[in-house]
């Protein structure tokens, strides 16, 4: 076998693997915007909507992403590599979504 087609092949199995695990998120969990019928209050905003929207207004590289509890409220924390190579921490309140 060529070592095209086992890159290929092996590309092709880590799409199939993404997909099957729902990746990518539909549009508008990407875009941070709730899904319809609900809103981001009374839903929250999940870590992977957090990075989404940290990625789109930011840019540059995360490098981490975990979920914490502080005095009782899950926060998103957020480590992010940004284009001009300084290391910002974002945390991103689950509940409402609000940036700190």
């Amino acid at each position: 076998m060529s070592r095209k087609l086992k890159a290929f092949l092996g590309g092709l199995l880590c799409l199939l693997l993404l997909a099957g695990q729902g990746w990518p998120p539909p549009a508008a969990a990407r875009d941070g915007v709730p899904p319809r019928g609900g809103t981001a209050q009374s839903s929250g905003v999940s870590l992977a909507q957090a990075v989404a929207q940290v990625r789109h207004r930011l840019g540059g590289r995360i490098l981490s992403a975990e979920t914490v509890t502080r005095d009782g409220h899950r926060i998103h924390r957020i480590k992010v590599l940004t284009k001009d190579n300084r290391v910002r921490i974002v945390e991103v309140d689950a509940r409402t979504g609000d940036w700190r």
